[in-house]
């Protein structure tokens, strides 16, 4: 999504950094509830959880765009691709021992 909307669409790096992030997140959050996860109690709570952990992800790949595909001219799309599994594996770790772990961060 990143390549089409920066690449295709002449989009700017951070702006389709943020475009692509939002989309994934909906899809991503619907598809680790239900899938990977299978959970379908407190969605709202969970999806706001899984909504902050995706704003961190964000800020964190923002950063890193900003700095090496502005500041050094590294270019955007193999930048997102070195950066993205990093982002992953952090949101994703975060992701199951909060947003989806059993109980709830709370202990429910």
């Amino acid at each position: 999504m990143f390549a089409l909307v920066h690449v295709g669409l002449g989009m700017p790096t951070l702006l389709a950094n943020v475009g692509s992030t939002a989309v994934a997140t909906g899809f991503s959050f619907v598809m680790n509830a239900r899938l990977t996860f299978g959970v379908n109690d407190r969605l709202l709570e969970r999806a706001l959880q899984f909504a902050s952990v995706s704003c961190c992800g964000l800020a964190i790949s923002s950063l890193l765009l900003w700095f090496f595909a502005g500041a050094l001219n590294a270019p955007a799309v193999w930048v997102k691709v070195g950066i993205a599994p990093v982002v992953f594996a952090a949101q994703f770790t975060l992701n199951s021992l909060v947003t989806f772990a059993p109980g709830g961060v709370r202990g429910r």
